[in-house]
């Protein structure tokens, strides 16, 4: 999934000019059909989680936390909406979580050390096999959260961190690497 924006239930699917009124996605949606595959799957969300509408802004991503942990993610990229209630609130959502927040390039300008509540990748195991997730923030979060609650942090290099983190995870022989990006 990605930019899941707090949609958590099934909406009308007005582009269609057919059957605009017919209702689509949402996770009810999601976990129908992930309890039906009988295929291995894992989940992972590639960031704006919660901030657009009432019952993702009223909870402050928590109601987005609490479903993605039923369903059972394994890991989710940080996006820019979701600094949208500042750092603390995204720790607070860190912790609540079930799975791993990633976000490789995302460094305290301060220290220069990456940012200590996410995760530069996760090694997810499924059918006998090792899935590397990388994940990466766009530069653009300094600019499209408020400013002033990322104001402390750097977003690296997109590419360049990418790169790097690639070449750090193939040493640990991965069977498939992943790269999850919030940028466009």
């Amino acid at each position: 999934t990605s930019d899941v924006h707090g949609w958590y239930t099934a909406r009308p699917a007005k582009w269609d000019k057919e059957n605009s009124t017919r209702t689509i996605g949402g996770f009810p949606a999601l976990a129908a059909l992930t309890e039906a595959d009988k295929n291995p799957h894992i989940l992972l969300d590639s960031g704006d989680t919660f901030q657009g509408t009432p019952e993702g802004s009223l909870t402050k991503g928590l109601a987005t936390v609490k479903l993605m942990n039923q369903l059972g993610y394994s890991a989710a990229e940080v996006g820019n909406h979701d600094y949208d209630y500042a750092e603390p609130n995204l720790r607070n959502l860190v912790a609540a979580s079930s799975f791993t927040w990633l976000g490789a390039n995302v460094y305290v300008k301060a220290t220069g050390e990456r940012a200590d509540y996410l995760k530069p990748y996760v090694i997810v195991e499924k059918a006998g096999k090792r899935i590397a997730v990388i994940g990466i923030a766009g530069r653009h979060t300094a600019t499209s959260t408020f400013p002033a609650n990322v104001k402390h942090l750097e977003f690296r290099d997109e590419q360049a961190e990418a790169a790097r983190w690639t070449a750090e995870v193939k040493k640990l022989s991965p069977d498939a690497i992943i790269i999850l990006a919030h940028v466009g």
